[in-house]
């Protein structure tokens, strides 16, 4: 929808500002389907949503609203094709044992919640500062996700002198009204393999690792794995340390991870604790996993992720945009703070991770859980707004699996009760 002034009622979530740039290169649904790693019928729904965020009813209608309103850079001019014939020539994606380095903007979403137009314009310099310090150490983009980059560099070393000029060019850079984005990034080395097209790395341990350690950052912050720390260590620029900040426990991760921060003169370097989980300073065994020696299902699972959605199910004290809550729900957040404070913070942690994922989810909020039968007659709501107190197992089971085939809560977090 557009208001009368011009501007959108609702916000482009970073799924169809993803789609609207295959869209301005005149890719089909089926290409962008395999590009987004969604299904056919997923990208039509994307596209129809765009279409009605735009006001428009056509793709054309729908790339030029977007070029009006800043989301789209003006094309190019067409130059005149070369006469002599293009030679096919090999995959630039470096291949074997290589570095990942992964970026995200720190608290994006809100910035596109509230500020549309001014974020389009500063993402475009975001985006030039990052590839041309990726491009100019030797890197290439091989996959964007809203305005989050992923590149591979054949050694670590051009990996790092990127993400270190990436962040001064950041840092440098003249910005609009809402000021310099501030941008997390992680690096990790290891094997990875191409798709059979060799346009894309194929899911691994390894990219899965280096996503992690990316999120684990602060804006403005740069996290090294111990492996890629082992590669850079000895070839340092005098004005450049990495800072040991000990082992972590990933979200996700079966193995503790040794991180370190790079450090550089003129830039900051003073950040909170990593967004991650708890810090081990002894030298005592970590708690054993039940997952030790399931590397290769854990990465299957991610993968399957990456193909269809994600349904997953969370306590009511979790909170979304959308709830209105009342003086009760006030009142039984806080006691739920004050008993099960970990608890809480855990699974608003893991809800956040969630949205701020490139998959297709839906998040099922619950109240109190009884044994009761299916009844398959509940209320969807949120906190404060149609939402009762209890719900049994049964018809939260029935609706999460509703939901593995309805589109009606995408990218949302209802509350389901009674």
């Amino acid at each position: 929808m557009k208001s009368p002034s011009g501007k959108l009622v609702e916000p482009l979530t970073r799924r169809e500002r993803a789609i609207l740039l295959h869209l301005a290169e005149d890719k089909s649904n089926r290409e962008i389907a395999a590009l987004e790693v969604l299904s056919l019928n997923s990208v039509k729904w994307y596209i129809q949503q765009l279409y009605g965020k735009l006001g428009v009813n056509r793709r054309r209608e729908a790339i030029e609203r977007a070029r009006g309103l800043g989301f789209l850079p003006t094309p190019e001019p067409i130059v005149a094709p070369e006469t002599t014939p293009a030679k096919a020539r090999p995959s630039p994606l470096p291949t074997g044992t290589i570095t990942f380095l992964f970026t995200d903007i720190e608290d994006s979403t809100p910035l596109w919640e509230q500020h549309p137009q001014e974020m389009a314009a500063a993402l475009q310099i975001h985006n030039a500062a990052l590839r041309q310090a990726i491009e100019a150490n030797g890197g290439v983009v091989f996959k964007t996700v809203g305005d989050a980059f992923q590149a591979a560099f054949a050694t670590a070393s051009q990996a790092l002198k990127a993400a270190m000029e990436g962040q001064h060019a950041l840092q440098s850079s003249l910005w609009n009204e809402i000021g310099p984005l501030k941008v997390r990034m992680g690096l990790h080395t290891g094997e990875a393999e191409l798709d059979p097209k060799g346009e894309e790395y194929v899911v691994s341990h390894t990219k899965n690792r280096v996503a992690r350690i990316m999120s684990a950052a602060h804006g403005g912050q740069v996290l090294l794995s111990a492996e890629t720390f082992e590669l850079c260590d000895h070839q340092l620029p005098h004005d450049v340390s990495l800072k040991d900040l000990g082992e972590y426990r990933l979200k996700g991760m079966a193995t503790l991870e040794h991180l370190y921060q790079v450090c550089v003169s003129g830039m900051p370097q003073n950040f909170p604790p990593l967004t991650t989980g708890i810090i081990h300073l002894h030298n005592l065994p970590a708690q054993l996993s039940s997952f030790i020696g399931r590397e290769r299902e854990i990465d299957e699972v991610v993968g399957l992720l990456e193909k269809h959605r994600l349904v997953t199910l969370t306590g009511a004290g979790v909170r979304d945009p959308r709830d209105q809550p009342k003086a009760f729900d006030h009142l039984m957040r806080t006691l739920l703070g004050m008993l099960s404070g970990a608890v809480l913070r855990d699974s608003q942690e893991g809800v956040s991770m969630i949205r701020a994922s490139d998959l297709d989810w839906t998040v099922v909020r619950v109240p109190m859980l009884t044994d009761g039968p299916l009844t398959g007659k509940f209320r969807v709501g949120y906190v404060g707004k149609d939402s009762g107190r209890q719900i049994s197992r049964a018809d939260a089971a029935a609706f999460m699996l509703q939901q593995l085939e309805d589109d009606t809560y995408f990218y949302q977090a209802p509350m389901i009760s009674y």
